[in-house]
């Protein structure tokens, strides 16, 4: 017994396992903390970089897939166009660049459906932008479509 204070010796063990007691509740909760603010940091990263990729994929379903071919005097590019009406495209043909613009008008099946449960066709405006490897003769240039797909025929610039 400490006489000064009349505390006792089995007081103050009591009293230092409490407080090693509580310390250890306090790394336990420190410990949680950390964990909860690791998991955070990480959700907050997973979903920037799930946002970021959908972003992206959409930015990639705004471009028109073509194919391009070549022969010996033509380029000869080829793009499907389901949902555009051929009136509502535009092709810009300038030195070795052809741009074609238009939108993919959604069907009305679509429009009518309440939920979505699978959709991998971009519907809306879209531009594509192709640069040739050649000079082409862009006034010489012709263009049908046909069964929905267009096909773009563009002369090279003779050599001379």
């Amino acid at each position: 017994m400490i006489e000064a204070f009349n505390i006792s010796e089995e007081f103050i063990k009591k009293e230092i396992d409490d407080v090693k007691k509580r310390l250890q509740d306090y790394r336990k909760l420190f410990f949680i903390k950390k964990l909860f603010k690791k998991r955070l940091i990480e959700e907050k990263n997973e979903t920037s970089q799930k946002a970021a990729r959908e972003e992206e994929l959409k930015m990639e379903d705004k471009d028109l897939p073509v194919d391009i071919y070549q022969t010996d005097s033509e380029f000869i590019i080829v793009a499907p166009m389901a949902g555009v009406k051929t009136n509502g495209l535009k092709i810009s043909i300038n030195k070795e660049t052809v741009l074609i613009e238009g939108e993919k008008e959604q069907p009305e099946i679509e429009k009518i459906s309440k939920s979505v449960i699978y959709q991998e066709t971009y519907w809306g405006p879209f531009s594509r932008q192709i640069i040739l490897p050649e000079p082409i003769e862009s006034t010489k240039a012709t263009a049908y479509s046909k069964k929905g797909v267009l096909v773009l025929k563009i002369p090279k610039k003779k050599e001379g």
